[in-house]
């Protein structure tokens, strides 16, 4: 079939300046028709191109090229953006992962006041038992010098009583 060189260059997805050097160097049959040239496309050739490739006018073509070129960056803008993802997935597990660390070190911060406090209950505990023993020993020492003078003055009383007696033992007899 006879087609124009943008329809040929289209047909095999070559530049038109590829065909028209081909057409020059005698590789592609060419002639021309009114104006313009023409070359033969062999009829396999055209079966694995897409009509569409074939005859497209110039603008839908140049619009064709411009699609593959914004999905070039599309694909592009993908990429970057699924890098952006990953990254933004590995701080989220950073961060999951310091908030976890900060707990465990916060707890463990408490846990050191609590043990500290304990040891510090313990120890008052420890000294309060301590002087509550020797308050007690203290007061005992005092009771039982109350009751030891106690003791004496009853033993004294006795004596003298037993004194008095001694000494009016002839009014017994009386």
């Amino acid at each position: 079939m006879w087609v124009t060189t943008v329809e040929y260059a289209r047909a095999l997805k070559i530049s038109p300046k590829t065909v028209q050097r081909r057409v020059k160097a005698g590789q592609i049959e060419s002639k021309k028709d009114g104006g313009r040239r023409i070359v033969w496309l062999p009829e396999e050739m055209a079966a694995d191109a897409s009509p569409y490739d074939i005859y497209l006018p110039t603008e839908t073509y140049q619009l064709q090229q411009e699609v593959v070129k914004l999905q070039a960056q599309l694909a592009e803008k993908d990429q970057q953006l699924k890098g952006m993802s990953d990254k933004c997935l590995e701080f989220v597990e950073n961060s999951q992962a310091l908030e976890k660390e900060r707990l465990e070190t916060q707890k463990q911060i408490e846990d050191r006041r609590l043990s500290h406090h304990e040891a510090h209950l313990t120890s008052l505990a420890i000294q309060i038992a301590d002087k509550n023993q020797r308050i007690e020993e203290l007061g005992r020492g005092v009771w039982q010098k109350l009751l030891g003078i106690k003791k004496a003055r009853v033993r004294n009383d006795k004596q003298a009583i037993m004194q008095i007696v001694e000494d009016h033992e002839p009014l017994k007899d009386v």
